[in-house]
């Protein structure tokens, strides 16, 4: 049975973020742009609901013409992820239990084995890798999703390791409640990647960040690993 689980908490139990595939809600300006200006479209008639209700129905058709096929991934043994990925042998088990189900859904395009069995092909091991990317990264990723999304953003704002910042700045500059900007330090704190610098509480406390991480460098690395081996596959 697949279940989905939806939490605004930073941290979650880690025997669960193991056996889930995570996903971190894109909260940047532009996905806020983006949707706005979804909702106001919509809200102007300029958004067509039976071309919507025609493609949904289109994609359930698709998905009722799929028939049962037990997949075969002849690529499975030269598929590694990551050393620096978290609980791996789940991971990796989730990696190519995806690549079947990707081969599954281009079942009308790939070929059957003697045994009707369905192959998977390099096209599939690609377009699981893409889907799948963001979770790996996370898995890597000593911060949650959300945290990671508001650290890259205090650092942007920052700009440099001697400049000091209160909490009421941020909130101020990002649109987030007291509440948010909080707990998002008290993890940092935590996990040592800011530092208090002086201030009082009834004047707010200065903070500045004492570990500047370079995440899309880690990113870069990931997806780098991961397309070369698919490279090395499509040379054999």
């Amino acid at each position: 049975m697949q279940t989905i689980s939806i939490t605004t908490k930073v941290e979650t139990y880690e025997d669960n973020m193991s056996r889930s595939f995570l996903i971190a809600v894109d909260e940047s300006n532009a996905q806020t742009q983006r949707i706005i200006d979804y909702q106001n479209r919509r809200n102007a008639g300029e958004i067509n609901a039976d071309q919507s209700q025609k493609a949904i129905g289109f994609i359930q058709q698709i998905v009722r013409n799929l028939k049962v096929y037990e997949v075969i991934n002849p690529y499975a043994t030269k598929l590694q992820l990551p050393e620096k990925v978290h609980k791996i042998r789940r991971l990796n088990e989730m990696y190519q239990a995806v690549i079947k189900q990707v081969t599954f859904l281009n079942q009308y395009n790939r070929k059957l084995t003697k045994d009707n069995q369905l192959l998977t092909e390099i096209e599939d091991i690609e377009q699981a890798t893409e889907i799948l990317f963001e979770s790996i990264v996370l898995k890597v990723d000593e911060l949650d999703g959300s945290l990671r999304q508001f650290f890259e953003r205090l650092k942007k704002h920052v700009k440099n390791e001697n400049q000091d910042f209160l909490q009421r700045e941020i909130r101020q500059e990002f649109g987030l409640s007291k509440t948010q900007v909080q707990r998002y330090i008290n993890s940092l704190l935590e996990l040592e990647y800011l530092k208090q610098t002086g201030g009082y509480a009834n004047k707010g406390i200065k903070y500045k960040i004492c570990y500047w991480d370079n995440h899309q460098k880690l990113r870069m690395e990931i997806k780098d690993y991961l397309l070369n081996q698919i490279e090395n596959l499509k040379q054999v």
